[in-house]
């Protein structure tokens, strides 16, 4: 969380090697990512680092911690599929620390978009509009989350129930031969 955004792109550029190695030596093959907290902001510098061609199906963001009006135009021209944010008012880690600590990207003003998820930056263009409106999905907290072990905090949707029960069916291609549900 504390790292410097410098340090967090560094990451992020090796990251995005990594898939493009990874497409070119697979391809066809699913790619999905998965950021947590102050990983969510990896993810998305890593999307914006990716070579123009190269797409990954989804990300899902769990608890946030990236400001909530960052630009997500250029990552989600990344993102074939959706980009997945669950959120929730009962985070205190990121509803209240984030206020001293400063978001992943160094916002100080800014709870992260954990709390409510991304809202459009200011002047968006027609293009950012259309991507926020076509991939962008916002899952808020629920009550029936706790069934999964999510009672809201900053660590419990990345317990296995959870993750099971509401991200991974997000990620599984459902068959598309054989007998109909």
């Amino acid at each position: 969380q504390k790292a410097s955004v410098e340090y967090k792109r560094s990451k992020a550029l090796g990251a995005a090697r990594h898939i493009e190695k990874y497409v070119a030596d697979y391809p066809g093959r699913p790619i999905e990512i998965l950021g947590f907290s102050a990983g969510t902001a990896v993810g998305i510098f890593a999307l914006e680092a990716l070579a123009p061609d190269t797409k990954v199906n989804n990300i899902v963001l769990l608890g946030a911690s990236i400001s909530h009006d960052y630009d997500l135009t250029e990552a989600l021209k990344h993102v074939d599929g959706k980009l997945y944010i669950f959120t929730t008012t009962h985070d205190k880690m990121v509803g209240f620390f984030m206020k001293f600590t400063g978001t992943t990207d160094r916002k100080y003003d800014d709870a992260g978009a954990d709390i409510h998820g991304f809202v459009l930056p200011a002047n968006a263009s027609d293009e950012t509009r259309r991507l926020y409106a076509e991939k962008i999905v916002t899952i808020p907290w629920t009550e029936e989350m706790k069934k999964s072990g999510d009672y809201g905090h900053h660590f419990d949707n990345i317990k296995m129930e959870f993750i099971r029960d509401h991200v991974a069916p997000l990620l599984i291609e459902k068959p598309t031969t054989g007998t109909p549900d």
